[in-house]
């Protein structure tokens, strides 16, 4: 069910209804609205990294080391990239319009726990600029931008997104064919149970450590049952595509032909366009607040 800022250009099912294409497009105002706040909160994260710092705050002993503290675990600048806007707003839309949900905080939060011991010795040395990227939730090593949750009845799924943005006027774009795009990481997910795992694996060594009651780990492990009583089959996958052109069902339709048929019952696929009414060069400055 999509939201009423959403514009549907085309869609279509194979007749399994495990999966399916759509183009939608959103209303300007959205756009306006949401890219300064939601989308521009994605990309920096300032949520996770204000609760990174609460939650090490204990190790500062003095007002100084507090301060160094602060400066390594706070939000860099970070740029504002044609796709990390493009991630940001995927996520928003899986958000809206599918109801999944992320705890990408809580994995922040996790990763800096690993690294426990670096940070008590950087706070001897409050000059020195990590090296490691503290949240780097935009690539997993698994491969796949995107991981969340979604509820289903009275079960939870893993959700695996791969987002990818691109002005490119062919229909489809570049960014679907080829060794390390949209297409060739869809089919691994669909066809490689070993893919699939090995992002379920990432996420368990992230709540491991977590409370038994913590949303993020009561999800994984609802998640967690539901694929493995499914002989490990039974989640949800998007492609998702942004664009700021046209509306074209070339975008995506091949996508869809490729996967109809080879995808077992088990797992579910959404393959979306999704249309930007305002040209990429002006997404930077309606992020940061301005007016396009």
């Amino acid at each position: 069910m999509v939201a009423a800022t959403v514009k549907i250009s085309y869609q279509g099912q194979n007749t399994v209804g495990n999966c399916g294409y759509m183009g939608c497009t959103l209303e300007e105002a959205f756009i306006h609205e949401h890219f300064p706040k939601e989308v521009k909160e994605s990309i920096t994260d300032k949520r996770g990294s204000e609760e990174l710092v609460e939650a090490f705050d204990s190790l500062a002993t003095t007002a100084f080391t507090r301060e160094g503290l602060k400066e390594v675990l706070s939000s860099r600048p970070v740029e504002f990239s044609e796709w990390r806007i493009g991630e940001g707003l995927a996520e928003l839309f899986l958000k809206t319009n599918f109801n999944v949900r992320f705890w990408h905080n809580y994995i922040s939060i996790l990763r800096v726990e690993f690294f426990v011991k670096c940070v008590e010795f950087l706070l001897v040395f409050v000059s020195v600029q990590p090296s490691w990227d503290l949240k780097n939730r935009n690539c997993s090593p698994s491969g796949v931008d995107l991981l969340g949750f979604v509820t289903e009845g009275a079960n939870t799924l893993f959700v695996f997104c791969e987002p990818k943005t691109s002005s490119d006027l062919s229909c489809p774009p570049k960014v679907v064919y080829g060794r390390t795009v949209l297409r060739r990481q869809i089919t691994a997910l669909c066809t490689h149970g070993s893919t699939r795992n090995g992002l379920i694996q990432f996420l368990g060594f992230k709540v491991s450590k977590l409370p038994r009651d913590n949303p993020f780990r009561v999800d994984y492990e609802k998640a967690l049952m539901t694929y493995v009583e499914s002989d490990c089959k039974r989640l949800r996958l998007f492609g998702l595509l942004v664009r700021d052109t046209t509306p074209n069902e070339k975008d995506v339709i091949s996508l869809y032909e490729h996967h109809k048929d080879i995808i077992v019952s088990e797992l579910s696929i959404v393959f979306v366009g999704l249309y930007i009414p305002i040209k990429m060069a002006d997404w930077k400055r309606i992020v940061d607040g301005g007016i396009a």
